[in-house]
């Protein structure tokens, strides 16, 4: 049996499943856990999963999480959102650098987007790697996917980070602008902070099963010298 998380805007749910258990199989559980069938969408690593595809197929391990979402439709409000932990509902953690630590995960002024490395082949699959964006403005919505030039890439392989977790600044200001979506409706984001200490990131945690994290529909974040 493997013990996952299924996360959705709204709540976090863990279920015991098998690894032969396909998608649809794991969904239909989870449909009976929370009485509804509204996210039907589920993403692992950044990857779409589908629905005749085993536990097995996608490696997806005990301890991991899936993302759940609404299923995206043209013109819906939303449908083009994306989680990302969110600093209104915790605030930075500082993280002192140092320099024995592997170069996928190498940090530098300004803005620097974390997630996990989706390819298999590469050295950091799987583990947190960090794309050092630097100054200047990152948009969510727009930025992430694979037609931007601005689309994070994992250091260790030059793979495409289409699932972000979180964000960590060095020296500088930085703001958050946007909107995210809260019990069903839009709520403006509004953030702005300074980290001004030499070799100290502020990162802000997604925690665990996503409970940091956010839907936004609309999110630029911006780092500018000080």
């Amino acid at each position: 049996m493997v013990k996952i998380t299924i996360t959705n805007p709204k709540q976090s749910v863990e279920l015991e499943v098998n690894e032969n258990d396909t998608i649809g199989e794991v969904k239909e559980k989870y449909f009976q856990k929370i009485g509804s069938r509204e996210f039907n969408q589920w993403k692992f690593m950044g990857e779409v999963l589908k629905n005749n595809k085993t536990i097995a197929d996608y490696e997806i391990e005990d301890g991991d999480e899936i993302e759940a979402s609404k299923e995206s439709r043209g013109g819906e409000v939303g449908s083009m959102a994306k989680m990302l932990a969110d600093p209104e509902k915790k605030g930075p953690v500082k993280w002192k650098t140092t320099y024995d630590g592997p170069d996928y995960l190498i940090v530098r002024k300004g803005i620097n987007l974390f997630g996990y490395c989706q390819n298999k082949n590469c050295i950091a699959y799987k583990k947190e790697v960090c794309h050092p964006f630097g100054i200047g403005t990152f948009d969510l919505i727009q930025d992430l996917n694979s037609k931007s030039n601005k689309c994070p890439k994992c250091p260790a392989c030059e793979y495409l980070l289409l699932e972000l977790e979180t964000c960590g600044f060095m020296k500088c200001k930085y703001h958050y602008v946007g909107k995210k979506i809260e019990n069903d409706k839009i709520k403006e984001l509004n953030y702005s902070n300074i980290i001004s200490e030499d070799h100290i990131l502020d990162y802000f945690e997604a925690g665990s099963n996503g409970k940091n994290k956010s839907l936004f529909v609309e999110l630029k974040i911006t780092a500018s010298n000080l």
